[in-house]
């Protein structure tokens, strides 16, 4: 398989070592493979960072996960105490009730509802494919020059109705 010429998978999708810099880079562009397919990642979508929520109010957390290589979801986790304790949330896709419909290429939906939100809190949000793949706990695991497939953890943050911003 050969690689495309274009500027930006020789010159952009390319993953470096930690302690690669703008200094050290220009050696490792043509030795470099490019990116060719995504790493598992995940998103939260409700609440948005900084939200007013009402503590103890109930409230639905939602969001997307997606994997590289046609491999499926299989799992999200939510943690609202930091990633100490985690809820599954529950998994959908935007065509789950048409026939024939192949979802692992595609973005699945979740959805945790919780009784009492904990506000303020950090909701944090990993995702699991089907190749037990998942997101690392933090940037650090995973930095390189450019930032690319940061997957780390989302964190979105929650705060009480009684709090001034």
């Amino acid at each position: 398989m050969h690689e495309s010429t274009n500027y930006y998978q020789k010159k952009d999708y390319k993953l470096f070592l930690p302690e690669v810099d703008w200094d050290t880079v220009d050696e490792l562009w043509d030795k470099s493979p490019a990116i060719q397919e995504l790493n598992v990642q995940a998103a939260i979508t409700q609440p948005t960072d900084n939200e007013r929520i009402p503590k103890g109010s109930s409230y639905t957390v939602k969001g997307y996960a997606l994997s590289g290589g046609g491999r499926k979801i299989t799992r999200v986790d939510i943690s609202f105490d930091g990633g100490k304790s985690w809820k599954v949330a529950n998994l959908f896709t935007a065509s789950q009730n048409l026939p024939k419909i192949d979802t692992k290429w595609s973005w699945d939906f979740w959805e945790c509802s919780v009784k009492f939100m904990p506000s303020p809190c950090q909701i944090i949000c990993r995702a699991w494919d089907e190749g037990s793949n998942t997101m690392p706990e933090n940037i650090h695991q995973i930095w390189n020059l450019r930032g690319v497939m940061n997957n780390s953890w989302v964190r979105v943050n929650v705060v009480s109705d009684e709090a001034k911003l």
